[in-house]
């Protein structure tokens, strides 16, 4: 897995304890959430759960790809918890990552 995906934190809500994240097309959204929660605890590269303890990584990018031709996938999103934050994947390559009670 990549460690070095391109991703940005937009914004944070502080009502909600909520981030905005968006990363690079690029970047499969299986290696955009772990570099999200990083970057939100400070956690160093392989002290995280593996994704697949929370959800299949493979799954979740196929969900997400791009069809053959090159076009994006219609809208749609995926939930899920991991490394004690509720994320929400969309398809328009954004993250909403919020901290779990």
């Amino acid at each position: 897995m990549n460690s070095d995906a391109d991703i940005e934190i937009v914004d944070r809500d502080p009502e909600t304890d909520s981030y905005r994240v968006a990363y690079d097309p690029e970047t499969p959204p299986s290696e955009a959430v772990p570099a999200a929660i990083r970057e939100l605890t400070g956690a160093e590269p392989g002290a995280l759960d593996p994704l697949h303890a929370a959800i299949d990584p493979e799954a979740l990018d196929g969900l997400f790809r791009r069809r053959g031709a090159g076009t994006a996938r219609r809208a749609g999103r995926v939930s899920f918890s991991y490394e004690g934050y509720a994320v929400t994947v969309f398809s328009d390559r954004r993250l909403l990552v919020r901290a779990e009670d």
